[in-house]
């Protein structure tokens, strides 16, 4: 036989005999129920209400207007919510700590989807003490990278109760009153980018919202340390909202995976990451939370208006 014939033959046997089928679940065509809300106890109770597409389709999810979405406050029947538009449904009411929350939701030719979570208690900011300090690793994400800047450093001190598992988020923002030759041009509330290499903190989120546990802090009062850069405060008087959240589990366990979800995405090289879902029979996440403020005032570095 012919060596080159023979080498072609081997070649052949080998590829076929490496061959391995894999069984790969696609969505149903007819698509689930999703369900999005992160509710606490100082806004009405607001849903939003879609269906998931197969994977074949050109958009992820389609909105659903016409569903039947009723909620239940420890087991009791509670209210059936108003839709608005673009699958949004609101309650009259607003949730109260401490107490199941049940959403049932149901819609033609879908499995009804629930699920339940509770608002946890509040923990409370003890104080907020601020230092100004230099650093040469301002303008990377969590402190690190290049350049150097002016800094405000934060302590903010808490008390994690004992007895308790604890989950965490937190916050800062800034009130947008920019003054350009005394006209003020709006009041609104943006989140600030900051930094920390503080060991509690497990996961970010834009480098605008840091997730905790109180895997470390177990029933001890602790100092969050941050750090927030001095040019970002444009007026000579900045008011600032220092902003923790207690959030309950199911928050928590979301919002770590889909944050390491978007930190592979497009990484053909990562390990797939499946974000959290506590919906029976859907997709989505409805969980609960509370928060604690203080508002700071900070001197700005940095001044963009004239007297």
């Amino acid at each position: 036989m012919n060596n080159k014939l023979t080498i072609l033959i081997i070649l052949i046997i080998t590829f076929v005999s490496c061959r391995k089928v894999l069984d790969i679940e696609l969505p149903s065509k007819e698509g689930k129920i999703v369900i999005n809300s992160f509710f606490n106890n100082n806004e009405q109770l607001t849903i939003n209400i879609s269906k998931s597409l197969h994977i074949l389709d050109n958009i992820e999810s389609k909105l659903l207007n016409d569903a039947e979405v009723i909620v239940y406050e420890n087991n009791i029947y509670k209210e059936q919510l108003t839709n608005t538009s673009n699958g949004n449904y609101i309650a009259s009411f607003i949730p109260s700590k401490d107490k199941i929350y049940r959403v049932n939701v149901s819609y033609p030719d879908l499995k009804d989807a629930y699920s339940e979570n509770i608002i946890p208690n509040p923990i409370n900011i003890i104080s907020v003490d601020t230092l100004t300090v230099y650093s040469s690793n301002s303008n990377g994400m969590n402190g690190e990278g290049n350049g150097s800047t002016n800094q405000y450093q934060l302590k903010i001190k808490f008390k994690d109760p004992d007895q308790i598992k604890n989950y965490y988020s937190f916050k800062i923002y800034l009130k947008n009153q920019i003054n350009y030759f005394k006209n003020i041009l709006n009041n609104d509330y943006y989140p600030l980018y900051f930094y920390s290499n503080d060991i509690v903190i497990e996961s970010w989120q834009n480098n605008e919202t840091a997730y905790f546990s109180d895997d470390f802090i177990n029933g001890k009062e602790y100092e969050l340390i941050i750090n927030l850069d001095k040019y970002n405060f444009p007026n000579t008087d900045n008011e600032v909202i220092v902003e923790l959240n207690s959030v309950s589990k199911d928050y928590f366990l979301y919002c770590k995976s889909y944050n390491l979800y978007q930190s592979v995405n497009g990484n053909p090289f990562s390990e797939p990451v499946q974000v959290y879902n506590n919906i029976e029979n859907g997709y989505g996440i409805f969980a609960g939370y509370s928060s604690d403020t203080l508002v700071l005032n900070l001197k700005g570095e940095i001044y963009y208006y004239v007297e």
